[in-house]
């Protein structure tokens, strides 16, 4: 689980990584934030009661470039994490560009902490 926080918006959107099954899982992130009637009209409501910003396949950043993620439980966080298409996503969810209107969002992130949220 992770989290990302909206500039200029006080809003903090909760975030998770799952696996796929098999011999050749990978890695898929989901960002969520509460839904309007027109997201559950759309379909964007899961199980979780919230509704889906972005989701797709993360990976992992390290100091020589972008790499799977590692789903062992020992092997340490990696200084970032690449969300592919979701500053492009993100730029339209209107939460984001009514707090923003000039502002852009990227596909790259760092990892500032872990806690026990």
């Amino acid at each position: 689980m992770f989290s990302l926080t909206v500039p200029h918006a006080g809003i903090r959107l909760p975030a998770d990584i799952t696996w796929t099954n098999g011999k050749n899982s990978f890695p898929l992130g989901t960002i969520r934030h509460p839904c309007t009637n027109d997201d559950r009209e759309a379909g964007l409501q899961d199980d979780s009661g919230l509704c889906r910003i972005w989701d797709g396949q993360i990976y992992a950043l390290t100091g020589s470039g972008a790499e799977q993620l590692n789903s062992r439980e020992a092997t340490p966080a990696p200084k970032g994490l690449l969300l592919p298409e979701f500053g492009a996503t993100f730029i339209e969810w209107p939460d984001f560009a009514n707090a923003n209107p000039d502002g852009s969002a990227w596909d790259a992130f760092t990892l500032t902490g872990c806690s026990d949220e």
